[in-house]
């Protein structure tokens, strides 16, 4: 693998490692735009491994001993909708993260 892409993976795994503690909807925010630059339109961050072995996801539900997030919509790996502690809402789109619930009917 080239030294481009270790740094990449490197990248992404620091990402997902960073974001299992988040507890809100800023603090994913925050920690994916430290990572990864937001791919353009009007998402609030974007989470640049989509295609690698642990998602996003992985780390704010499935993988926390406490869990501090609820599903409020899932229709694929790369199509959910959380809600945080406070109630505030997360969605993922295809590596897109929005504040708030845009999930389309």
């Amino acid at each position: 693998m080239s030294t481009h892409l270790n740094h990449f993976w490197a990248n992404v795994d620091a990402a997902l490692d960073r974001c299992a503690s988040a507890t809100t909807v800023q603090d994913v925010i925050t920690i994916l735009n430290e990572h990864f630059e937001p791919e353009g339109g009007n998402a609030d961050a974007f989470f640049g491994g989509s295609g690698g072995d642990t998602q996003l996801l992985d780390k704010l539900h499935w993988d926390r001993t406490e869990r501090t997030w609820k599903i409020v919509r899932y229709d694929a790996a790369y199509y959910w909708c959380l809600a945080d502690t406070n109630g505030d809402l997360l969605t993922y789109i295809e590596g897109d993260v929005y504040r708030g619930n845009t999930m389309t009917d």
